[in-house]
């Protein structure tokens, strides 16, 4: 599955935006959201989770491999992130040492849609902040 993400036009500050979800009668405890939508936004909302499950995706197998295809980003987080998708079964580490390989699971595959949903919304609703008017313009 090739999922193309559009750059953000907002600039290379957003690398992903979180969506609430308001269930309403569906959530049988009367709360105005579902706990299990908020973790798993929670989750996939995480600074840089969207460009590391893209660039894993797209053939980033190894930890250097990965740190090299996300700019900025420190190798303390990216092992942080990486431990918290994997212990999410979003992506799967194979070996030990020197010779471990990470991989987009299917389960991590099936947040692509979601992904390509959110860079659509963004390509049509979010306006980048150089165009925006400040207060003392208006």
């Amino acid at each position: 599955m090739r999922v193309e993400i559009r750059p953000s036009p907002a600039g290379p500050k957003i690398d992903f935006v979180a969506v609430v979800l308001y269930l309403g009668p569906m959530v049988p405890s009367g709360e105005s959201y579902c706990p299990l939508v908020h973790a798993a936004i929670e989750l996939v909302g995480r600074r840089w989770v969207g460009v590391i499950l893209l660039a894993v995706e797209d053939g980033a197998e190894r930890f250097s491999d990965i740190r090299d295809a996300v700019p900025g980003l420190s190798d303390r987080l990216l092992a942080q992130r990486l431990r918290e998708l994997e212990d999410e079964s979003i992506v799967a580490r194979v070996g030990s040492g020197r010779e471990v390989r990470y991989s987009v699971t299917e389960k991590g595959l099936a947040l692509f849609p979601v992904f390509q949903a959110i860079s659509d919304y963004v390509a049509e609703w979010v306006v980048p902040q150089a165009t925006v008017p400040s207060k003392q313009q208006s």
